[in-house]
């Protein structure tokens, strides 16, 4: 997968695949989150579904960056170039380690308590 069209929905939908599992795992937590608050084993079930969800997106960018994606046709707003990519693994990366580090903040916060 060397070009893609960014004027067809698959092309942008593809394009734009780590966002939209950031997205998707994003929501699914929430919602998990609603249903099942009551506990830190709740809390720490919700952090593992963000680890998941964010690690997904690292494989679907990781996928995008070795398959050399680039745009063809018309210049649109949506950019693939290393530069996007380099940055939004610095982002999920930055983001996995915040989880990471959260995750036994409500069963050390009660043990202050």
């Amino acid at each position: 997968m060397n070009g893609l069209d960014l004027q067809a929905p698959s092309g942008l939908m593809l394009a734009m695949l780590p966002e939209l599992v950031v997205i998707a795992a994003a929501v699914v937590v929430l919602l998990v989150n609603a249903w099942r608050h009551q506990t830190a084993a709740d809390s720490r079930f919700a952090g593992m579904l963000s680890l998941v969800g964010l690690v997904a997106a690292a494989a679907a960018l990781g996928a995008l960056w070795r398959s050399g994606a680039a745009p063809v046709g018309a210049p649109n707003m949506m950019a693939l170039d290393g530069y996007r990519f380099g940055a939004q693994l610095l982002i999920l990366l930055a983001s996995i380690g915040a989880v990471l580090l959260s995750l036994d903040y409500v069963e050390i916060g009660r043990a202050h308590v």
